[in-house]
């Protein structure tokens, strides 16, 4: 986490994934992408969920892949909660 120097705002920095929208690039994933990218996004649910968080916004817009690389980050954490 950094503060901008004038507004002294906090902000958090992420890494940059170049993205197609999940819908669009969708169309083009044959039967073993779809099964990875379904293991990727139960693997980090998973790790959420042994850690007691609930992302409760799990949806194709959420969904950042990088399909070059086969890259998967869930996204958009802002209905999160903890139980």
């Amino acid at each position: 986490m950094i503060r901008d120097s004038v507004s002294k705002t906090p902000c958090l920095v992420f890494e940059y994934i170049p993205n197609v929208e999940t819908k669009v690039i969708s169309q083009t994933f044959n039967d073993m992408d779809i099964r990875l990218y379904t293991y990727k996004i139960l693997e980090a649910l998973d790790f959420a969920h042994s850690h007691g968080i609930m992302h409760r916004d799990v949806k194709p817009l959420n969904v950042v892949i990088n399909h070059e690389t086969r890259d998967l980050r869930l996204i958009d954490w802002g209905l999160a909660d903890y139980y």
